[in-house]
């Protein structure tokens, strides 16, 4: 499955602190987080985890802490993720890959 036939929904953001940030969404009800790591002055995606931990995740279809399906598509995800209006803005100003 491709990232744009994804249904996203809920997609925020959170400052973790000066080198790292959190994108949170959802995929058919199914909660994640993109962490953002700052290297080389650029954020750059990280690890995806599943925020519904006791439910099996729809796109790796297992029950563990990282999601290895979105995990190699983090790039492709991350450009998707900040297309949406209420993170698009921020992403405008904050120097990423």
């Amino acid at each position: 499955m491709r990232i744009e036939d994804l249904h996203f929904t809920d997609v925020s953001q959170k400052k973790l602190d000066d080198i790292s940030l959190a994108i949170y969404f959802k995929i058919d009800d199914f909660r994640y987080r993109l962490f953002m790591v700052k290297r080389n002055g650029l954020f750059k995606p990280g690890g995806i985890q599943h925020l519904d931990a006791d439910k099996e995740c729809p796109l790796c279809k297992i029950k563990v802490d990282a999601c290895n399906y979105l995990f190699l598509k983090r790039r492709e995800l991350f450009l998707r993720l900040i297309e949406f209006p209420n993170i698009r803005l921020e992403w405008l100003y904050i120097p990423h890959v």
